[in-house]
């Protein structure tokens, strides 16, 4: 019995020593978290803080390494340029790898990243209201000098993303003026005179991978590699 008091007392120190270093390690995680929260928010001029969460375990050895191996990223109402043209993000999340950490910058050695573009913004970039109708398809409304007079075609189609030229394109159209579908020949004239490609180039080097027609907006889902932010 003589033998396992020292043993047992032995045995809380070392647990109580190894509690303080996983608090001590938790509070330079959280503190390391925040301070990037900040500086993405600045740099992105968020009027909410993001949430940013780091992994790694033990986190100190940040300290020596300046390198965390994965990080995610939570923001609403993000403010981009898409293709020059100024439009807010909603549900922003970003997973990344190879974080480098400096006394100035933060680095995301690579990122993917989905977020909402709402209708109101995709509007904006066609230059006409678009909408949700079901069934993953959009109809947008263009007002066109047609027939001798200024009429409202809709357009009914599926949106169809190509990576390659980073543009939105209709397929599988439908036209109605004032509430009456057209056949198809008429139907692509009308689409050959007003139906564009909608641009969807995005800053920084992000590169749009796939969009889908959710109830919100067109879910879109990119990737990047080498982003930096300034650190505050």
């Amino acid at each position: 019995m003589a033998v396992l008091k020292p043993l047992a007392i032995t045995g809380g120190v070392l647990v109580l020593l190894a509690g303080g270093a996983v608090v001590g390690d938790n509070l330079v995680r959280d503190q390391t978290e925040q301070r990037v929260a900040t500086s993405v928010q600045a740099d992105l001029g968020l009027e909410a803080t993001p949430e940013v969460s780091l992994g790694g375990v033990p986190f100190s050895a940040v300290f020596i390494t300046r390198k965390v191996p994965q990080g995610s990223l939570v923001a609403t109402d993000v403010p981009v340029q898409v293709s020059g043209q100024a439009v807010a993000l909603d549900s922003l999340t970003v997973h990344a790898q190879d974080i480098a950490l400096s006394d100035t910058e933060v680095e995301f050695g690579s990122a993917t990243g989905e977020a909402i573009l709402p209708y109101a913004a995709l509007s904006d970039l066609a230059a006409a209201p678009v909408e949700s109708v079901g069934d993953g398809r959009l109809q947008i409304s263009y007002t066109a000098h047609l027939f001798g007079k200024d009429r409202v075609a809709a357009v009914s189609a599926v949106p169809e993303f190509d990576p390659a030229s980073q543009q939105l394109t209709l397929t599988q159209t439908r036209i109605s003026i004032a509430g009456f579908p057209l056949s198809d020949d008429v139907s692509q004239a009308i689409m050959d005179a007003l139906v564009k490609p909608i641009p969807l180039e995005l800053p920084l080097g992000i590169k749009l991978d796939t969009l889908n027609v959710e109830t919100p907006g067109l879910r879109l889902t990119a990737t990047a590699d080498g982003l930096r932010f300034p650190l505050e």
